[in-house]
């Protein structure tokens, strides 16, 4: 699926807000009506088999596809032919060569993967990604070549390197349109729906302001109770003129825009004193403007990074002004469906919701390697006090100039197993003496060493929860 920085910026790896693509929009069937029931938001198509977590229970969500005609997964992204379509993924093209001469085109392939992929991606043309068949696997590599004077750098990594092949035409993967259909009188849900009948949920479209809208993850203001634009500018700092008092906001390029929606919001950053950057507003813009910019209020100077198309901030939205949304589950058992809805209509499956823990979980793999429903609570990388990174504990740093903070009463622990990340839950215990020396997962999050830390911060013992006490799930195929 497609994701924008918009996005990244707010959400986990392990996302659960469907994907927001650019492109032509259908109207669908407007008319028809909306199942009020629904026991899902995506559906299989003859070719594109839905990738889905499932509960014991029956839940189900999606996250991916399966192209059953060319057997690799794929994902929605715009093809050199400008159509959305859904191109695999399993290998990525690199800017380096195989050879001292630069004519080697070759790509690595993830070893975590299980087989050897069959295609290779090639997103290096923004808004036209090509795809090209695999070609033979190479022997160790221990020099990697790269442009612009093809120098040979040592390489020491473990991915297993594959030349690249011919480059297949777009029209053998399957093409996606991006259709909307009505859910009462101010939004609209939209689809990726695949010339198969695959059907893959994306976020809200509000039919009044004329763009996608989401709620905000909760922390941030208006709270996540209205669908706020999601295709936005932002102003972070930055201003049109020498006094630094009118707010300007700044749109990175969007590849394909729908040409029936309309950028017309800022998000509003501000530092705030003990919180740092906030979102507090979301503004009303101007018509695209030009010129320099200047930054710092303390000293308004001109900013010489600046993009040189930019949007005047004008007035404030008022929250109430835009569509309401709430949460409400469906389904039978211990883990339910958490839906977004807008008043009685369902848009799309947020997350799982754990109806024996009382939380929103999210599929994780626990501590214990098993695939689970993990609570939907902050993630740390923590501190150790013992050098085999067995023994967790919390560092609470408290700003000398701020209202003193009390930590969090649970948090999720990660640590990489060598593929991907695995989620341990603990609870906050006693308050510890300040230690002598703390330890930490490395930068690879493979072993465990010593780090630096903060003498003055205050420390907390974590107890770690029996991983069986989360529900577990299954990733499976349909």
């Amino acid at each position: 699926m497609i994701r924008h920085a918009v996005f990244v910026l707010f959400l986990t790896a392990c996302s659960s807000t469907p994907s927001n693509p650019d492109g032509g929009v259908d109207a669908g069937d407007a008319g028809a009506d909306v199942q009020q029931q629904a026991t899902t938001d995506y559906a299989s198509g003859s070719r594109l088999r839905a990738e889905v977590y499932t509960s014991a229970d029956g839940a189900k969500k999606w996250h991916g596809w399966f192209d059953q005609t060319l057997g690799t997964e794929c994902e929605f992204d715009f093809a050199s032919d400008g159509a959305l379509r859904c191109l695999p993924f399993d290998a990525h093209l690199d800017t380096a060569f195989g050879d001292s001469g630069c004519t080697q085109r070759i790509a690595p392939a993830d070893t975590c993967k299980t087989g050897d992929p069959k295609f290779i991606l090639d997103q290096s043309t923004q808004c036209a990604s090509d795809v090209y068949a695999v070609g033979a696997k190479l022997g160790p590599l221990t020099t990697l070549w790269s442009n612009p004077n093809c120098t040979g750098s040592p390489y020491t990594g473990t991915e297993n390197w594959f030349d690249v092949g011919a480059k297949q035409d777009p029209s053998v993967f399957v093409k996606g349109t991006l259709t909307r259909e009505a859910r009462g009188s101010a939004l609209s849900m939209q689809f990726i729906v695949g010339d198969d009948g695959s059907r893959e949920p994306q976020l809200p479209y509000d039919t009044t302001r004329k763009g996608t809208c989401d709620a905000l993850p909760s922390g941030f203001t208006p709270n996540g109770d209205r669908c706020v634009p999601q295709r936005v500018a932002f102003f972070e700092f930055q201003y049109s003129d020498m006094a630094c008092g009118n707010k300007a906001a700044i749109r990175q390029a969007q590849c394909n825009p729908p040409s029936d929606e309309v950028l017309s919001a800022a998000w509003v950053y501000e530092i705030v004193q003990c919180q740092g950057a906030t979102l507090p507003t979301v503004a009303n813009i101007g018509a695209k403007s030009t010129g320099p910019l200047y930054q710092n209020p303390a000293n308004c100077g001109v900013d010489t990074n600046a993009p040189s198309e930019w949007y005047p901030v004008t007035t404030p939205i008022d929250p109430t002004s835009l569509p309401a949304l709430s949460l409400a589950q469906s389904g039978s058992g211990r883990i339910v469906h958490d839906w977004r809805v807008s008043g009685s209509e369902q848009l799309y499956v947020q997350e799982f919701f754990d109806t024996q823990q009382k939380i929103a979980c999210l599929p994780r793999k626990g501590s214990d390697g098993v695939l689970r429903c993990i609570p939907d609570i902050p993630s740390i990388n923590p501190y150790y006090s013992d050098d085999k990174c067995t023994t967790p504990v919390l560092g609470w740093s408290q700003q000398a100039s701020c209202p003193p903070t009390t930590p969090a009463s649970v948090y999720l622990l990660e640590k990489w197993d060598g593929c991907e990340t695995q989620y341990g839950h603990a609870t906050l215990g006693a308050k510890l003496a300040t230690p002598t020396a703390l330890y930490q997962w490395d930068g690879s999050l493979q072993s465990c060493t010593t780090t630096g830390f903060d003498a003055t911060a205050d420390y907390y013992a974590l107890t770690m929860t029996d991983p069986t006490t989360f529900a577990p799930l299954t990733d499976v195929r349909e």
